[in-house]
């Protein structure tokens, strides 16, 4: 079920890291060993899924959430 992920780049000048899956997998952050998916990437259009792993909008929450207007 969960596939391998890829931490590339980053060094002690301050170079950023990249986090990334394989080929056209989504980008999970989970928790429970894999068991709950906090956070999706989706790898076909970048959507951001919290809480639901298909996210309909660019960025998608579910359950409560707290923002400012200014977003």
């Amino acid at each position: 079920k969960n596939k391998p992920l890829v931490l590339s780049g980053g060094n002690t000048s301050g170079d950023a890291y990249t986090i990334s899956s394989y080929n056209d997998h989504d980008l999970v952050l989970a928790t429970q060993n894999g068991g709950e998916n906090r956070i999706t990437v989706k790898s076909d259009d970048g959507a951001v899924g919290i809480g639901i792993t298909d996210p309909d909008e660019l960025l998608h929450v579910s359950g409560a959430a707290a923002g400012i207007a200014y977003l």
